[in-house]
């Protein structure tokens, strides 16, 4: 299963890094989308302090999608909706799904969807 996180991770880092670089050239250098780049970027080396520590297997893989999907979901909010966070949301579902282990899976609904629940009602956009 290291060997799958490793790649995760390095997928993560590959798909922040673009979103950042998307968001910033088609946004500009604007308070939401500092906070967003500012925000992804925490997520993003949140999910590399995990890896590298000694966590089990299951908390890595559950901690490793949820927390960088949480991250595109404050991105989307703090750039008041963004179809590029919403397709990379789909990606971390993807990563869940790859583990094929249901407590991996179950983890990620039972954190994410709540999450994204809350936010649409609060924020719809």
């Amino acid at each position: 299963m290291k060997k799958l996180h490793k790649i995760n991770v390095i997928i993560l880092w590959i798909c922040g890094v673009l979103m950042i670089s998307f968001l910033t050239i088609s946004s500009g250098l604007v308070g939401a989308t500092i906070t967003s780049d500012v925000g992804m970027l925490i997520g993003l080396a949140v999910i590399t302090v995990l890896y590298f520590s000694k966590a089990n297997d299951i908390i890595k893989g559950a901690g490793i999608t949820v927390i960088i999907a949480i991250a595109c979901l404050a991105t989307s909010i703090a750039q008041g909706g963004n179809d590029a966070t919403f397709i990379l949301s789909f990606i971390m579902m993807g990563m869940a799904l790859l583990y094929f282990n249901k407590t991996i899976i179950i983890l990620f609904i039972a954190i994410y969807i709540p999450i994204c629940l809350v936010a649409a009602i609060i924020n719809p956009a």
